[in-house]
């Protein structure tokens, strides 16, 4: 299920990553490409339309925007910025949105800092559910994407076994 357009990637039906660019460090916010829209609500928005989704980082929970204006989907994360500033963002790192494994329509977020590979963790309100199997329609691993991505930085994009 991996599919890529600009700087985000869907790597897995729970788990999309964005490639850190200077819009979100200055701006708090980031366009999507259309093709990447239904991974947070599973369809297109109409033109001047906008929907809430909620956001959680670093111990903060945030509702933050996304609309469609000019053809063009935008995030909007500027509710989060305090947690995110956490993150001491650096353009080339990569925020990873997992669908939140109970609560429709949330999303956690994660972060690697590009220059010393350092993983921000998020702090799960539901206790220590990285790496735990969640049954849903199918099985899958909260915080997989992370964990993997981590893997291959460590071992350098090479086999490691």
């Amino acid at each position: 299920m991996i599919r890529k357009s600009f700087s985000w990637e869907i790597i897995s039906e729970t788990c999309a990553v964005k490639t850190i660019d200077a819009t979100v460090i200055k701006e708090s916010s980031t366009g999507i490409p259309q093709d990447i829209v239904p991974f947070f609500f599973g369809k297109l928005l109409n033109e001047g339309e906008e929907r809430w989704l909620d956001f959680m980082a670093e111990g903060a929970s945030a509702k933050c925007k996304i609309s469609r204006n000019q053809n063009r989907h935008r995030l909007f994360l500027g509710e989060l910025k305090g947690a995110l500033a956490k993150f001491q963002l650096e353009k080339g790192g990569q925020l990873f949105f997992d669908k939140h494994p109970v609560k429709p329509n949330c999303f956690i977020v994660s972060g690697i800092i590009n220059e010393t590979n350092e993983i921000i963790q998020p702090d799960f309100p539901l206790g220590n559910v990285v790496g735990e199997n969640r049954l849903t329609n199918t099985s899958y691993r909260v915080g997989h994407g992370l964990f993997s991505e981590r893997v291959r930085r460590r071992f350098n994009y090479t086999c490691c076994v």
